[in-house]
């Protein structure tokens, strides 16, 4: 066993051999949801729908404490390191969880960015790194079907329906000022990088969850 080095935003590629694995086979790529830390856990995070693939269904039957195989760890989906860059982080769904690491991280660190996060989700349950997410101090800027009953300290409630271009240059007018990153299913975060380029935006990230 050895320490897991990696960079906040970055993912890792877990194996679990399973039987009869459907076509994908049985690796897939988690991104990291924990900062880095020489003792702490490194964490991911999932989504579960009514009808889950193969690989999902062996991570559900895992039992507590079964080890896990980790093949590599990549991707350049990382923050700057100056921490007076604006920033504009946006989530649909579980891309929320690269995020979740780089806020963590730098809440570790001390820093204090210029970030506001734009969470978009279709579910009514409780969103995950809520708490995480109002302990940054960033402005959180949130899309979902129905108005929680009340807002953590720094939410704002966009309203319900899908993200557009429109609706996010309207909910941050100097997004194109501020360096972004994208992180959802592909369809958002592809029309949401092209309405922020036509606004003039220059630094736009993207990292893609297409489920599995």
């Amino acid at each position: 066993r050895h320490p897991v080095r990696f960079v906040p935003g970055q993912y890792l590629e877990l194996t679990i051999p399973h039987r009869r694995a459907d076509f994908r086979g049985s690796r897939r790529y988690f991104t990291i949801s924990s900062a880095p830390t020489d003792k702490g856990p490194v964490t991911c995070a999932l989504t579960v729908p009514e009808t889950s693939s193969s690989f999902k269904q062996a991570v559900l039957d895992l039992a507590p404490g079964a080890a896990l195989y980790a093949t590599g760890v990549g991707g350049d989906f990382t923050l700057p390191r100056d921490a007076s860059e604006p920033l504009l982080l946006v989530a649909g769904g579980i891309g929320i969880t690269p995020f979740a690491s780089q806020l963590a991280h730098a809440i570790a660190r001390g820093e204090t960015r210029d970030v506001v996060v734009v969470y978009t989700t279709s579910s009514t349950e409780p969103l995950p790194y809520s708490e995480l997410l109002t302990a940054s101090g960033a402005r959180v800027v949130l899309y979902a079907p129905e108005k929680p009953a009340t807002l953590p300290r720094g939410w704002e409630y966009a309203g319900a329906g899908r993200v557009t271009g429109a609706r996010l240059v309207a909910a941050v007018p100097d997004a194109a000022k501020r360096r972004t990153f994208i992180s959802g299913p592909p369809a958002l975060v592809n029309e949401l990088r092209r309405a922020l380029r036509s606004q003039g935006a220059r630094r736009v990230h993207s990292d893609y969850f297409s489920g599995y």
